[in-house]
């Protein structure tokens, strides 16, 4: 077996609707190593069927998208009964009421748009671990 084997865990799935930032995220995912799979999606509609099918171990999704907020996405996978490790992509600075409703559902850390790659490892390392 594989050192890649032994210590990829699980599923993240990452959400988010512009593709670019979509496909970044998930190929510097795929490439820590720490994932054995890593499945997409561009909104919180997509992102919940997905759920349903892979019930993935972490969450990465964009605060902000057309249709259903990525924080109402979180709410829903709770609600349904999965529990993954969840952080969220923002382009909000500071705000206290969305981190008080970012606390409350359980969002691990926040991940502030624009972010670079050393922030998005330290993030991924965070949903990673047990």
């Amino acid at each position: 077996m594989s050192r890649l084997a032994e210590t990829a865990r699980g599923t993240l799935l990452v959400v988010d609707d512009e593709g670019d930032i979509r496909e970044f995220v998930t190929t510097v995912a795929r490439r820590t190593g720490s994932w054995k799979e890593v499945i997409e999606a561009a909104n919180a509609v997509e992102a919940e069927r997905l759920v349903a099918e892979h019930t993935p171990d972490a969450v990465l999704t964009d605060v902000r998208m057309p249709g259903p907020s990525g924080l109402d996405l979180l709410v829903a996978v709770r609600s349904a009964g999965h529990e993954p490790r969840t952080a969220v992509m923002t382009g909000f600075q500071d705000d206290p009421a969305l981190d008080a409703r970012m606390a409350s559902i359980g969002v691990l850390d926040v991940l502030r748009k624009p972010f670079n790659i050393a922030e998005l490892r330290r993030v991924l390392g965070m949903l990673a671990t047990r």
